[in-house]
């Protein structure tokens, strides 16, 4: 009888010790949840701190952007930034055609114009260069350098050459 009792004893212990040490791996694995969401938390906290914080630092730049659009209402700014560079780069600049339409975004639309610069190839150079770092957001689509003429007044004058680009620039909506 009393072998049974210390039989049953052990087991009771055992079953004790199972039931315990099941209960305390189910409250680490709740705890290490918790502290997980604990830590997902946190990160979540500190990211939005960092995006509030970077938010504030680029509000000034942030300003700027709508200076890199063309105003979908008014393009003569576009345009009289286009025509300067005429006189800034010593050539003949023109627009020959100019639209608008929608963009890839629909935030956004997108004016195109075809412009044509002639000068000597320094010149003509330095205009196309001119245009490609506008303040205005430019995609350049063609360029096309032709030689017009290799006689001038002179023998040793310069010749002229012909540029023709497709341009696109943002444009509010």
């Amino acid at each position: 009888m009393l072998l049974i009792l210390s039989v049953l004893a052990v087991f009771a212990a055992a079953a004790a010790y199972a039931f315990m040490y099941n209960d305390a791996m189910q409250k680490a694995r709740e705890e290490a949840a918790v502290q997980k969401e604990v830590v997902a938390a946190s990160k979540h906290t500190v990211d939005a701190e960092n995006m509030k914080a970077a938010y504030g630092r680029t509000a000034a730049d942030r300003a700027l952007l709508p200076s890199f659009l063309v105003p979908q209402n008014d393009a003569v700014p576009f345009i009289n930034t286009v025509e300067a560079v005429g006189p800034a780069s010593g050539t003949k600049v023109s627009l020959s055609s100019l639209s608008s339409g929608a963009g890839p975004n629909p935030l956004y639309g997108t004016v195109t114009a075809t412009i044509s610069i002639v000068g000597t190839w320094a010149n003509v150079m330095r205009a196309v260069e001119m245009i490609e770092n506008m303040q205005y957001a430019i995609s350049v689509k063609d360029v096309h350098l032709d030689l017009l003429s290799s006689s001038g007044p002179s023998p040793k004058s310069a010749p002229n050459w012909t540029a023709s680009m497709d341009i696109s620039a943002l444009s509010s909506t």
